[in-house]
């Protein structure tokens, strides 16, 4: 898990601290650094994950440096532009720099690691891999191939080969697929059954039939349903270190906002399997779901760039969360452009 994440002049970064938590929030105005804050824990889960042999992949690094997605990581190390990542169960911390003639270092309790040798096994997998949740309609409704046996039962990050997936999950034989059609059927109660059938083109796709007899093919679902089972495929597949969500509750009603945010929460707290889950929302109903540890209010300004203001270090917290439920108090104090009144105590 990544008990923090700093990041230095990564696109509108300049120079951000963050303590996370097994599930963490964050919220804030429209470009304040929200998203950027997701991929620069995706890039580091990348880095870990390619790590073979307990080695940093430093070929792999320099790669993932020249992606044209993110030029301003292509400096040269005198300009002390890096993202660090802390594992502070081993005491390791990891610095990648991107170019010049050092490409990544690490130290572990002080102590100067050889460049060589860098993080181990147990440390990487701990990071890494992470995996964007940026959900699309369209993509969702798609038909998908078969996912052959033994392989990894994933979707893509748009939720891409959901189909596929539901199929991999009826087809281990446990009672996964059947524990989830079951809620649907209570949170959705028009819904009599769910299937996966299969296509003339022998694709796989999404199917419910309601209690009318109707019968309704992915490509005519609702977004909010096909959302909702998106979500509760994350709590069946193959698991990563870290899953970065943006916008959860996209195309979801208000009352299903609560359900997606439990599977997060069940997810992130899993006594056997857990993967850290990391959200950037503009919902306040995504925040009441979260504890005051587990919220960061994001804001940019122009000289400062990005800041982090945990939830419960606001001004006159204690007092304003007698009278307001967590999402409520930032959605009573933002102004929607550097949150002031909430960072300023000001009413």
């Amino acid at each position: 898990m990544l008990t923090s994440l700093t990041v230095k002049d990564f696109r509108c970064l300049k120079d951000v601290s963050v303590p996370l938590t097994p599930l963490h929030v964050f919220i804030g105005p429209n470009d304040s650094g929200k998203s950027t804050i997701l991929r620069a824990a995706h890039l580091i889960g990348e880095v870990a994950s390619a790590s073979t042999n307990g080695a940093w992949p430093f070929d792999r690094v320099r790669a993932l440096f020249r992606f044209e997605e993110r030029p301003t990581l292509q400096a040269d190390v005198v300009d002390g532009r890096s993202l660090v990542m802390r594992h502070t169960g081993t005491g390791y911390e990891a610095r990648v720099r991107p170019g010049g003639a050092v490409v990544a270092e690490f130290t572990q309790n002080g102590t100067s690691g050889a460049r060589a040798t860098g993080p181990d096994r147990e440390v990487c997998a701990a990071i890494g891999p992470a995996t964007f949740v940026r959900l699309n309609a369209s993509a969702l409704r798609e038909p998908s191939e078969l996912i052959p046996e033994g392989a990894e039962i994933a979707f893509q990050d748009t939720g891409a080969g959901l189909a596929g997936v539901y199929e991999a999950i009826l087809s281990r034989g446990d009672q996964s697929f059947h524990e989830i059609a079951a809620r649907v059927r209570t949170l959705f109660p028009t819904i009599k059954r769910l299937w996966v059938p299969t296509t003339p083109e022998k694709k796989k796709e999404l199917a419910i039939e309601l209690h009318d007899g109707v019968e309704v093919r992915s490509a005519d679902m609702s977004e909010g349903l096909l959302y909702y089972l998106a979500f509760e495929a994350l709590a069946c597949i193959q698991r990563p270190a870290v899953i970065l969500v943006e916008e959860p509750e996209n195309g979801l009603h208000p009352a299903r906002i609560a359900e997606v945010m439990k599977l997060l929460r069940g997810i992130a707290e899993d006594k056997t399997r857990p993967a850290q889950v990391l959200i950037a929302t503009h919902s306040p109903l995504v925040v009441n779901e979260a504890r005051p540890e587990e919220v960061t209010v994001v804001t940019r300004d122009v000289e400062r760039g990005t800041q982090c203001t945990r939830m419960k270090d606001t001004p006159h917290f204690e007092e304003r969360q007698k009278v307001y439920a967590l999402g409520e108090l930032w959605l009573s104090y933002a102004d929607g452009r550097d949150e002031t009144p909430l960072l300023r105590g000001l009413s």
